[in-house]
């Protein structure tokens, strides 16, 4: 069985103490009193205010089992804003639907209407990238890790956490395609096919609105929305690479012999490849600075 742990919660407005036990030692937190300026944001604001803006989304996700192993091709839809937040609010809607990673500056008056001051005095950071989060209850992120700190500010409604530690991640058994995305779904671990996970230490909570979750680099997560959700997220400072190799060195050698075959298939030479849900830009691809390879939508 697992070991758990509670996320604990610190001052946001508190630097030094942000950097003494958060940011220094690289470990996460629960911040409170950050964001305590910021408006009651609702879908229905968002919907008011930019219902016209065009965005992607992906709906009929699934309630259960790993999402990383689904064709993004599958989900993936255009719709308005405000055409999204009626599907959101549908009665008759019976799986998830989450927009993804939409730049808040695409939203009228958003980024007027959100402080970021504290959360810049926390992190000595001043120009943000903001992107915002909305999804029904259910939706699910998958268990992967990001190379910068992240902020997730958590607007409306409350998303369960998971995280675990970057020490170990041949004990999150890492995608062979993608040395950040884990094969085990941390809520329904199929211990029988992935043993090793039994030992890793699971940092939880539940995130409400009005808190911030301060995620380190390279620290797993997997987030769960527990009602209709609304998340604004602040990526900064990079982990450099001599933090990041020996994550890709530990997953095993699949997947850093993956990593050099994206590196010259798909970054150099430009070979399309099938896009998975949430899977993002292939490792290989990102090292020649994100170029894309062409995407191959998947057989249906």
């Amino acid at each position: 069985m697992n070991e758990r742990r509670a996320i604990p919660r610190l001052n946001g407005r508190d630097p030094e103490a942000f950097a003494r036990h958060c940011l220094r030692p690289r470990r996460p937190a629960i911040l409170t009193g950050a964001i305590d300026d910021w408006p009651a944001l609702t879908p229905e604001w968002l919907a008011e205010r930019s219902g016209d803006v065009r965005t992607h989304a992906v709906v009929d996700l699934p309630a259960e089992g790993n999402v990383y192993e689904r064709a993004s091709a599958d989900h993936r839809v255009e719709s308005s804003v405000a055409e999204f937040v009626e599907q959101l609010r549908s009665p008759s809607r019976t799986c998830p639907c989450y927009m993804v990673q939409k730049p808040l500056a695409a939203f009228t008056g958003l980024a007027a209407a959100l402080d970021l001051g504290a959360l810049s005095a926390l992190s000595g950071h001043a120009r943000w990238q903001p992107h915002v989060w909305l999804g029904s209850e259910g939706t699910r992120s998958g268990l992967h890790f990001d190379a910068p700190h992240n902020f997730l500010a958590q607007v409306y409604g409350r998303k369960r956490v998971i995280l675990v530690a970057p020490d170990r991640p041949q004990l999150v058994s890492p995608f062979e395609w993608n040395y950040s995305k884990s094969q085990v779904d941390p809520e329904r671990p199929a211990l029988r096919r992935f043993p090793r996970f039994a030992s890793a230490v699971l940092w939880e909570a539940v995130l409400a609105p009005g808190e911030v979750l301060f995620i380190p680099q390279i620290w797993w997560h997997h987030l769960t929305s527990l009602d209709v959700s609304i998340s604004v997220n602040l990526w900064f400072q990079p982990a450099p690479i001599h933090q990041v190799l020996p994550v890709i060195l530990q997953s095993g050698w699949r997947p850093t012999l993956a990593v050099l075959r994206q590196l010259v298939w798909n970054g150099l030479l430009r070979q399309p490849h099938e896009e998975r849900l949430f899977g993002g830009t292939l490792p290989g691809v990102a090292l020649l600075g994100g170029a894309r390879p062409r995407s191959r939508r998947s057989a249906s």
